[in-house]
């Protein structure tokens, strides 16, 4: 699963990359620096809602990837006839199998229809125990 960085908070993608915050003291502005640690990413759970329409009507279709590893994508930018072209910088994830009952099936991801992005983002909550980050 490619994610572009664009699309996600600065929060989430430290969270998704494992990266340590260095912040700095009494400066003004406060400036934090991450440390990139030569460990593995840590496994994390991602919830994303895609907007569709069905019929003339919007559904919510939710997405719950139980368990992914994620690394940092390249970017990178070429100049040609004095102007500069920028591509969008992504993480890629890993999904990972997980055994979430008793059952002895493997878990990839669950999918969810919802009427609004409010019940995906309820919905989001009760699965991962956490609020969504916009």
């Amino acid at each position: 699963m490619a994610l572009e960085t664009n699309d996600i908070c600065k929060e989430a993608r430290v969270a998704c990359l494992g990266w340590k915050a260095n912040t700095t003291g009494d400066t003004n502005p406060v400036v934090t620096d991450y440390t990139v640690q030569g460990g593995a990413a840590p496994e994390v759970g991602l919830a994303y809602c895609r907007v569709k329409m069905f019929r003339g009507e919007r559904v919510y279709e939710g997405f719950f990837m139980h368990a992914l590893q994620f690394s940092d994508g390249n970017e990178s930018a070429s100049t040609k006839q004095k102007q500069i072209s920028w591509n969008h910088p992504s993480m890629n994830g890993t999904g990972i199998g997980c055994y979430l009952d008793g059952s002895g099936d493997v878990s990839w991801f669950d999918w969810m229809e919802f009427e609004s992005y409010d019940d995906f983002e309820t919905g989001a909550d009760g699965k991962f125990g956490a609020q969504v980050p916009s």
